[in-house]
């Protein structure tokens, strides 16, 4: 039985039973054709919506790449400027990872330090801001013990021994 121009036309020839026209063959082959097509382009597509999103993951997207990991045992570092609680200083020395460390005053004469590397990829903080670190890469925050904000990070920044020493008002942040 074989369609054509809206007519049915129905083979009687018992030799011709169970086979296909070849109108029947064309059909199963370009709709077979059409479905491999179907499926490569969703492929790309797919592949072309999820490679960015991966890339992004890999520590080549740092956007503030890391300084040259710093191989003093510590560092002093002034805080004079550092006035009130929840002021911050960048260091201008990187820690060990090569990243910059930022120095907190909590309170009158407590200081904490800590490393400016993300703990989700790797990638530099951008400095202090509103009481949060951010991070360019995947969008984790920070606040200013080091605990995770927001992620993807889950882990809270690495923290160094920080020491003040009240007549110098200075503190020294140790690495080894």
């Amino acid at each position: 039985m074989s369609s054509s121009d809206g007519i049915i036309q129905i083979n009687l020839n018992p030799e011709g039973l169970g086979q296909r026209s070849d109108d029947t063959i064309a059909d199963e082959s370009r709709r077979a054709f059409l479905k491999k097509i179907g499926a490569v382009l969703g492929g790309v597509t797919l592949i072309g919506g999820v490679a960015p999103f991966l890339a992004s993951c890999g520590s080549s997207s740092n956007p503030t790449s890391l300084g040259t990991p710093n191989t003093k045992p510590q560092i002093i570092v002034d805080v004079k400027s550092l006035t009130g609680n929840n002021q911050v200083l960048v260091a201008s020395e990187n820690g060990p990872d090569g990243a910059n460390v930022a120095v907190v005053r909590q309170s009158t004469g407590v200081y904490i330090s800590l490393s400016m590397m993300c703990t989700h990829a790797g990638c530099e903080l951008n400095p202090p801001s509103g009481g949060l670190m951010h991070c360019d890469c995947h969008s984790s925050d920070f606040d200013l013990s080091g605990k995770v904000i927001d992620g993807p990070a889950r882990l809270p920044l690495s923290r160094y021994p920080t020491t003040f020493d009240a007549t110098s008002n200075t503190v020294v942040v140790k690495f080894k």
